[in-house]
């Protein structure tokens, strides 16, 4: 009988799981996403990756040899395994080499729970090069995946492998398995795998799939994003019941559909924001507010801007189900431009409680709970890149609440911005989009804008003691938490975020330099198509 220790996973288990044999010799070396997806994996699924504060760097050789702080060396044989990628000479720096070789050589070590000396000093070593290898292959992929900036010409491959219809820089893994993606937040807490890489984020599985789009958008230090809260009405009437199911029903949200009169309120938004603050980078309408003929309308109104960004809650009926999308569109110039489209993860479940606060009495029966009817195809997270530093992604609603299976897929990547589309009430703290936006906030770091409508914020029924509401947004960043609420007579707001560079860590203490993007909210601004004025917002 084989001992439990030879009958756990070996790490050429774990390798062959993701990419056969195609890791056995040394020609994985020529690209480093291929290298990292591998023994990330492998450090992931036997959970190995903790030891990383054990004894760091565990008198590995070639380090110890070279006289060098862990960073400086990480950093020097990463950079030298970078530029091999261009070069027409095989030139393959000798550490990073050594390592894998000593890797490749102790493949037959088990990554489980084992017993013996002998063995426990091999595993050692082995979980030493492997976290080692790691660290080389993603100081070797910095800017990977990301728009190209500058004359760096080993950007331009990986631009394509993001791009392709598997989402991975990786191109000898089973991509249905593992995708390595470009990543933007490095978390400063807590030891995870995430905690060990700048450049390159691991992704484990197929629940929910990544898309990356690439937009050529130049933001400089600011970017001026507009708060479209539409519809500025509510009534009742526009919540439907669909079918009752027994125990629980099926409803859905349909507004009245005005799109020459959505398009007039975004034009008359669009042209009093620029006259205050220049330009607008992005403008934003939460869940549900715009159906399919309202957004070609708001669309085409954006697409006579020079650089714009549309981010908007789309709402559609096939003749048999409604959907629930967030939609995107990207106008430069005359002829760029770009549109795509991401389903809603999660059905809304609507309780008693939130029925009365709507006054939804009279159309839905509060002793039973309300499901959305609304289909949840195939998940997808779209990352949107606005430029080489600055990165977003989108979640509707509920999607921001539950976790599975999005979260994890979120904070592998490290968005420098999050956009949450909501169909909600007050946007204040300590509601729930609040305390799951500051989660996001606090790991992997992500700013998160919380949106809803104004009709919707308005019309929801205070609590004893409590005024009606016209917080439409919430945005919480690394430094701060803020309510944006329009006054009177203010149907829009814009947001001015300041980018700043800062410095983000490693667990084994390696630094970025100093590049990483915060979006922070410097400015604060409410609009009135009306009054035909501009407003500045006070800290709240």
């Amino acid at each position: 009988m084989p001992s439990s220790d030879q009958t756990r996973p070996t790490a050429a288990d774990h390798f062959d799981d993701v990419a056969k044999g195609k890791w056995r010799g040394t020609r994985i070396l020529a690209w480093p996403p291929d290298v990292f997806g591998l023994v990330a994996y492998a450090l992931q699924q036997s959970g190995l990756y903790r030891r990383v504060l054990d004894a760091w760097p565990q008198n590995l050789p070639e380090f110890s040899a070279s006289g060098q702080s862990w960073g400086e060396w990480a950093q020097a044989q990463g950079s030298s395994w970078r530029q091999q990628l261009t070069s027409t000479v095989d030139a393959m720096p000798p550490a990073v080499k050594s390592i894998w070789c000593r890797i490749r050589d102790a493949s037959d070590v088990t990554l489980g729970r084992i017993s013996g000396v002998r063995i426990a000093r091999r595993q050692d070593r082995l979980v030493r090069d492997l976290l080692s290898m790691l660290v080389l292959a993603d100081v070797a992929s910095v800017g990977f995946g990301l728009p190209v900036s500058g004359a760096d010409e080993s950007n331009l491959q990986s631009v394509v492998n993001i791009q392709a219809d598997t989402t991975t820089l990786a191109t000898i893994l089973d991509s249905q398995r593992v995708r390595v993606l470009p990543k933007l937040r490095t978390p400063q807490t807590g030891v995870t795998l995430r905690s060990l890489s700048h450049n390159l984020a691991l992704h484990i599985g197929s629940d929910v799939s990544p898309c990356w789009y690439h937009l050529p958008q130049s933001i400089p230090e600011r970017l001026n994003v507009l708060v479209a809260p539409w519809p500025l009405e509510f009534s009742p009437a526009e919540f439907q019941a669909v079918a009752e199911k027994g125990h629980y029903g099926l409803m859905a949200y349909q507004g009245r559909e005005r799109p020459t009169r959505v398009a007039a309120y975004t034009r008359r938004l669009l042209r009093l924001a620029e006259r205050h603050l220049e330009a607008v980078q992005m403008l934003v309408f939460p869940e549900s507010s715009l159906t399919e003929r309202e957004f070609q309308a708001v669309a085409e109104v954006a697409s006579t801007e020079r650089e714009l960004t549309l981010v908007a809650g789309v709402r559609s009926h096939d003749g048999t189900q409604s959907t629930n999308t967030v939609r995107f569109f990207t106008s430069f110039g005359d002829t760029k431009q770009t549109h795509f489209s991401q389903d809603k993860h999660h059905r809304w479940k609507l309780d008693g409680p939130q029925i009365t606060r709507y006054g939804l009495e009279g159309i839905l029966d509060p002793s039973k709970p309300w499901w959305e009817d609304c289909g949840v195809p195939r998940r997808q997270l779209h990352f949107v890149s606005l430029n080489a530093g600055t990165t977003m992604c989108c979640l509707i609603c509920e999607d921001l609440a539950r976790s599975d299976p999005v979260a994890s897929l979120v904070r592998s990547v490290g968005p420098n911005l999050m956009i949450a589309l909501l169909l909600d009430g007050p946007q204040v703290k300590g509601r729930w989009a609040d305390k799951y936006a500051s989660v996001y906030a606090e790991d992997p770091g992500t700013s998160v804008l919380a949106v809803s409508s104004l009709g919707m914020v308005h019309s929801s029924k205070p609590r004893s003691g409590e005024r009606r509401s016209r917080q439409i947004a919430r945005w919480v960043d690394v430094d701060q938490a803020r309510t944006i609420k329009l006054p009177k007579d203010f149907d829009g707001a814009v947001l001015s975020l300041r980018i700043v560079d800062r410095n983000e860590w490693t667990i084994d203490e390696r630094s970025d330099g100093g590049v990483t993007s915060h979006p922070l909210l410097e400015r604060a601004f409410a609009l009135s198509t009306t009054l035909n004025r501009l407003q500045r917002l006070n800290r709240t």
